[in-house]
């Protein structure tokens, strides 16, 4: 996932920015004004929280948009599933083919004539053949024909 640098370097800003404030020997005073204005003696804080408030604006812009991408990438997700459930039903129904193709396969293999069959229905023709042609022969001699 990408870091946002901006973000980053802002944030980066902002601790050095508090580090500086917390500091008790920081060169800046915390009143850079002496004190004593409408502020209750706290002149540069309306500033500060002004600053704050800029800085939540601008984190909370980037949480909107950050959303809206999640919730185009769940509508993408949700057309996604649908096609891939419809690949699926397409599969099974495939699949379900194919087991019945095997089966057909199954049972014409099972009908068809084994490799013995065949030379012992030809003999067994060539048997019949020679039997009637022998009872012809026979019944020739004896004089019925």
């Amino acid at each position: 996932m990408a870091v946002d640098r901006q973000l980053v370097d802002r944030f980066r800003q902002a601790q050095l920015e508090n580090d500086r404030l917390l500091l008790p020997n920081s060169r800046e005073p915390l009143e850079p004004g002496g004190g004593g204005g409408d502020s209750g003696g706290m002149d540069g804080l309306a500033e500060r929280v002004m600053r704050v408030e800029v800085r939540l604006d601008a984190v909370e812009d980037r949480m909107g948009r950050l959303e809206s991408r999640m919730d185009r990438l769940d509508t993408r997700m949700d057309g996604i599933d649908t096609r891939l459930r419809g690949v699926e039903q397409g599969l099974s129904a495939v699949s379900a083919k194919l087991d019945a193709l095997t089966i057909l396969t199954q049972q014409i293999g099972s009908k068809l004539p084994s490799w013995w069959q065949m030379p012992a229905a030809f003999f067994a023709m060539m048997a019949g053949l020679a039997t009637l042609i022998g009872l012809w022969r026979l019944l020739e001699k004896s004089g019925v024909f």
